[in-house]
């Protein structure tokens, strides 16, 4: 890995030229992200659902564009996460609304395709607060895809920029 590169709080643009420099790759960058996923979500309950065998496969799909010089995309092969409010196509968009939890999304929202198309590498969609009014939930998890009280500033260590950001949308969050 690059020396300068943080895997756990570097931002996108850190990441995806240190995959363009080949100082990582794609595929371990995306599967260094899972192990903090796995690490935290427990705590943290930050995705509603993880896409890791798609996810593993456009890294490798990135991996072998960088390898044969056609890569492309302004994130090609940098592992995203997006909110649960996006929609991503046939997975559950629901805005944090319990009884919406089977609703699934039919197409990708424009954010999402767009994302897509600059070759990131979608992990999953992360938590909302119910119907997005809120910073955090104000009630105990629900259900599936309501985030806990626990929030990245309790960890042992967040963003610099926020150590003490309370809000999910704050770049570090939810990683």
């Amino acid at each position: 890995m690059q020396q300068d590169f943080d895997p756990d709080f570097g931002t996108a643009v850190d990441a995806a030229a240190a995959i363009r420099a080949k100082k990582i790759s794609s595929f371990e960058l995306t599967q260094h992200t899972f192990r903090r996923i796995d690490a935290f979500q427990p705590r943290l309950n930050a995705y509603v659902y993880q896409l890791r065998d798609e996810a593993l496969t456009a890294a490798a799909r990135a991996d072998e564009a960088t390898a044969r010089g056609t890569a492309t995309g302004a994130l090609h092969g940098v592992p995203i996460s997006v909110k649960e409010s996006f929609g991503v196509a046939g997975h559950p968009c629901t805005w944090g609304i319990p009884p919406l939890r089977a609703a699934k999304a039919p197409a990708h929202a424009v954010a999402v395709r767009r994302l897509l198309e600059a070759v990131a590498v979608l992990l999953g969609a992360t938590n909302v607060p119910f119907e997005l009014m809120d910073g955090l939930p104000s009630q105990p998890p629900a259900a599936p895809g309501r985030s806990r009280r626990q929030t990245s500033w309790r960890l042992p260590r967040s963003p610099p920029w926020a150590p003490r950001c309370r809000c999910s949308a704050n770049g570090g969050a939810a990683r």
